[in-house]
This record gives C-alpha cells, structure tokens and sequence, in this order.
C-alpha cells in the first residue's frame, strides 16, 4: 500500500503527486495486470491561519521580492525551501540512494508547526538565501 499528498492540477481536473517518483518506483514493483483503489480525500491542516498567513503571506513575500520572483512563482518557491529544510531519508533499497522525502505538515499542532517547522524553514532561508524573516510572535500584530 501507498499513501502520499497529492495537489490539484491548476489547470484541469486532475491531481499530480507530491512525489510521482516515489509513486512511479511502487508501481513497477507491483505484479504486471495488478489492479488498484484510489482514494482522494481533502487534507485538513490543524495550524493556524495566522501560522499559514506568516509563512505563506509575509515570509514569502519576503522571500520572492528578495529573491527576484513573482507572485505566480510562490507555490514551486515554498515547496523548494520545504524540500530542503523539511524531510525525512529514505534509503533506495535497490540502489542504495538516499532520497530526502520531504515531509507533510498538515497533521502538526500549531505548537509543532511553529516551534519545527517554522523554526527550521525560517533558519533555512537565513543559511541557504542569507534573507532573515522576521520573527512570527514579535511580529504577529502586522499580519
């Protein structure tokens, strides 16, 4: 069995996988005829809005201007930050390759999202971007 996010097409009606290589590689180890049950269901996230309106509004609105992207250019941005400083190993057993899968964050409590998450991709884009975002409880009366 394989479970993984998956995000609606922006363009269609259809959905792409977070990861389709972790998919794809399922798939061939499956027998060939081999039949499956797909299930889609909303994800529910149990942060806070005001959480997801410091990351995705101010932090990276800071992040595309200083960074030279556009609005339109914010969802492939965060998810690349995500994918680097949110993850967890996964070892390839056929190759031995070790995969960074980046990790969901929608099941965290907003203590876990702001004390993990948002510490670690705030931290990220200081060290990888030199860009330091501002401090989401000082600055939590301006969003």
């Amino acid at each position: 069995m394989i479970e993984m996010d998956c995000t609606r097409h922006p363009k269609g009606r259809s959905v792409v996988p977070d990861h389709p290589e972790l998919l794809g590689d399922w798939i061939e180890r499956q027998p060939e005829g081999a039949r499956f049950r797909m299930t889609l269901k909303p994800l529910k996230g149990k942060r806070t809005n005001q959480q997801n309106r410091t990351v995705m509004g101010l932090w990276m609105g800071i992040i595309l201007k200083e960074l030279g992207y556009g609005l339109h250019e914010k969802d492939n941005v965060y998810y690349g930050i995500k994918a680097k400083c949110w993850y967890t190993e996964s070892v390839n057993e056929q190759t031995g390759e070790v995969l960074n899968i980046p990790r969901a964050t929608r099941d965290m409590n907003k203590g876990d999202y702001s004390k993990e998450f948002m510490f670690a991709f705030q931290h990220f884009v200081f060290d990888f971007f030199g860009i330091t975002l501002p401090d989401p409880e000082t600055e939590r009366a301006k969003i």
